[in-house]
């Protein structure tokens, strides 16, 4: 079962914490953190989001990706994607991040066809699924800020 993989003391060197702070007009906005530096990045949307988990990743070098996209450059200037870089940090460090509205552990295993696949928790429903696409991943965050807006758990069954 997915559940019995996840144990918050375990993470890959490319996983990241997303720690949402704030849920304003349909957008979501707060944190990113990994291992392989103390300080996170800000995001204040979803598009943000996802271009900032691209460009760590391409910085870290893995995933690799299958598929190198033309036309959107996800790079700051001179930050283009080099050696491959060691995690500083503790495993540890990001399993005791927390956001005000959200916690996710995101790992991405593979960046093929064109998007992601890998694994989503949310740390404090201490729920787990599994994820083919970016697509996917992003209607997992939207279920899950939905259901912790709400208050209650219609989608429990869907985990």
């Amino acid at each position: 079962m997915a559940r019995e993989r996840y144990r918050r003391g375990g993470t890959a060197p490319n996983q990241v914490c997303i720690c949402v702070d704030e849920i304003r007009e349909g957008e979501f906005g707060g944190k990113v953190y990994s291992r392989y530096s103390r300080n996170p990045w800000e995001f204040h949307s979803l598009i943000e989001l996802l271009g900032g988990m691209e460009s760590f990743y391409n910085k870290i070098a893995f995933p690799q990706s299958a598929v190198q996209l033309r036309g959107i450059n996800w790079h700051a200037p001179g930050n283009l994607p080099g050696k491959t870089e060691e995690p500083v940090l503790e495993k540890e460090f990001l399993t005791e991040k927390k956001g005000v509205c959200a916690t996710y552990l995101v790992t991405v295993r593979y960046r093929q066809n064109a998007t992601w696949q890998g694994s989503f928790l949310w740390v404090e429903e201490n729920r787990a699924r599994e994820f083919k696409s970016t697509l996917e991943l992003m209607m997992l965050i939207d279920k899950a800020l939905k259901e912790h807006l709400s208050g209650r758990n219609p989608l429990r069954r869907n985990w």
